[in-house]
């Protein structure tokens, strides 16, 4: 089979859950019918230092963070001239901007585009939701294909951007299998990975662990632009069961036997710290909306409590300390659940032979 050239775009190389999956995608493609081109930031931390150095890409391109560039539009329009580019890959709505007009541009370059948390087109007020529609409106034509991580971000590509759904393919997240390795020692630990941004609500988190009886600990592991403003409530209230463990490279040492997994988020796509609880046999408190309530189904892995209702997380908290039966059912099916649907293998699976659907 003839070799194809794929472009990644991403506008993001540091945290989130579009360059984690970005860096699957790098590490488990297989090269023998595959070379692996990506154009990301090259300033920050994290994946980029890995990228850069990593054998498997062929060639990196830089583009801005975050923002759009014509400029960069023009670098990228001649490397894909120079390497014969098949196939773009692009995740997210800054990547996706680029990606399209490149089809625009290059005819029979087949696009591929990765939603990544578009519940946000119904969450931040009416103009930017009519601003999201209007730009879809126009940049999917030049799609051949889409994918969404979940059920419930196809249906609002649907609903919202009036999107053919023969056009859109749901390939669901998938996270490396941690369950074996080693685990920070703790006890009735509730554990939250976290940017600390609005869509996460770590405010409502907060009032839960207020709710909370004082000898559960609470660990939150992240940073983000609303950091400062949660440590500095903290130590406002002298907060004793809760600790700021910042940024940490390797999130799952923290899930260990006998934790829970919360989260109070706003919207997702498919959160990836979910999964990598349910790798651990990790029981979930998180909020009803879409991307959470396709990995937590309520009374089986773990209960989905209505967005803001902080008191009915912490009885559910409380609920599964309390009653050691229910939590080794749930911790069971949780991670039953995660090898039935979530591992890497099956992403990258369905993500060649969408590839191989497309490359005609």
């Amino acid at each position: 089979m003839e070799k194809k050239n794929i472009l990644y775009i991403t506008v993001r190389s540091d945290i989130g859950g579009g360059p984690i999956h970005v860096n699957e995608l790098i590490q488990h493609l297989p090269l023998k019918n595959t070379n692996i081109f990506i154009a990301c930031p090259f300033s920050g931390s994290i994946y980029i230092e890995n990228w850069k150095l990593n054998t498997r890409i062929k060639k990196s391109i830089e583009v801005p963070f975050r923002k759009f560039s014509i400029k960069t539009l023009f670098i990228l329009i001649n490397f894909i001239k120079i390497n014969n580019i098949d196939i773009i890959h692009s995740h997210g709505k800054g990547a996706g901007i680029y990606s399209r007009l490149l089809k625009f541009i290059f005819k029979k370059v087949k696009v591929v585009h990765t939603f990544h948390g578009i519940g946000n087109v119904q969450a931040k007020g009416a103009f930017n939701k009519v601003k999201n529609i209007y730009l879809e409106t126009i940049l999917k034509r030049f799609t051949t294909v889409f994918i969404a991580v979940s059920s419930g971000e196809k249906d609002i590509a649907v609903n919202f951007f009036k999107i053919n759904e023969n056009k859109i393919r749901v390939i669901y997240n998938g996270v490396k299998d941690t369950f074996a390795e080693p685990k920070v020692s703790s006890s009735k630990h509730v554990i939250t990975f976290s940017r600390f941004s609005y869509e996460k609500n770590m405010m409502a988190s907060y009032e839960i662990v207020k709710k909370t009886k004082s000898d559960i600990l609470f660990n939150w592991v992240g940073d983000g632009e609303d950091f400062n403003k949660v440590r500095i409530k903290i130590d406002q209230d002298n907060r004793r069961n809760l600790v700021l463990s910042g940024f940490q490279k390797n999130t799952h040492q923290y899930l260990t036997p006998g934790s829970v997994y919360l989260s109070t988020s706003r919207y997702e796509g498919l959160p990836l710290a979910l999964l990598e609880a349910l790798a651990n046999g990790i029981p979930i408190v998180a909020t009803n909306v879409i991307g959470n309530n396709e990995v937590v189904i309520d009374n089986f892995n773990g209960f989905l409590v209505p967005e803001g209702d902080t008191q009915t997380a912490v009885k559910k908290i409380e609920r599964l300390y309390n009653d050691s039966v229910l939590y080794k059912k749930m911790s069971e099916n949780a991670r039953a659940y995660f090898l039935n649907l979530f591992t890497v293998n099956q992403m990258i699976n369905a993500t060649i032979k969408l590839y191989d659907e497309i490359f005609v």
